[in-house]
């Protein structure tokens, strides 16, 4: 019988190699997991209790976790993983683009020429916007390595998804920042300080939601 080395679940036949709930390899605990006189009816061994199919002695679990009905939800972490991260980095990869080709003014202004015609007043703002690009397709890449480094249960990747958070907040901020200085803009745009504020408290309220949602998690991951 097969059980989840991270979840404890057990499979629903021998074939399958992946967990549903949580995506970790299966394996073979048969050894581990039915002590002698379990599967025929009988009680497990004295001081022993059976959940799921994973047994239990002293609080201590032969698969080294707590069997699946005793987890937390990990339907964000799915949402994470399976869309959440690759739709991030998308996004980040065709902004960066369209910073790196001057193509967000034109589309801003809709007009094709609009972006020539800011860069011959601005020519550092085009400089800036190439950096800018360039960091958001390298933040497109961290995105997916966090989302590797969740998807393999690797100790610490609940922390880089924070850093990764705090870091996009902060690059959006510096080149609204330097934006603003190169155009020598005296008056600071409402908009653009409620762009700035917003920005601020949803990468806030994301990182200390995300912290309690991982920490509450964090026995998965240690590979």
């Amino acid at each position: 019988m097969k059980f989840c080395t991270q979840c404890g679940r057990q499979a629903e036949d021998d074939n399958q190699q992946f967990c549903p709930s949580c995506g970790a390899l299966f394996t073979d605990n048969t050894q581990n997991t039915q002590p002698d006189g379990a599967g025929n009816g009988s009680m497990p061994p004295n001081g022993m209790n059976n959940y799921n199919g994973t047994y239990r002695n002293n609080n201590q679990y032969y698969n080294g976790q707590p069997p699946y009905g005793q987890q937390l939800p990990m339907k964000w972490y799915n949402f994470l993983i399976y869309f959440g991260l690759f739709a991030g980095a998308v996004i980040n990869v065709v902004t960066g683009i369209m910073y790196l080709t001057g193509k967000i003014y034109d589309i801003q202004f809709q007009e094709k020429a609009a972006s020539a015609i800011i860069y011959s007043f601005f020519k550092n703002l085009q400089t800036l916007d190439i950096i800018y690009g360039i960091v958001l397709i390298a933040l497109a890449a961290f995105g997916i390595f966090v989302r590797q480094q969740l998807a393999h249960y690797k100790k610490g990747a609940p922390g880089q998804l924070l850093a990764m958070y705090g870091v996009s907040c902060g690059v959006q901020i510096v080149y609204i920042i330097i934006q603003i200085i190169i155009l020598n803009i005296s008056t600071i745009p409402p908009a653009t300080i409620g762009s700035v504020i917003g920005s601020l408290i949803g990468t806030v309220v994301s990182i200390v939601l995300n912290n309690i949602y991982f920490k509450k998690r964090a026995h998965l991951f240690r590979n």
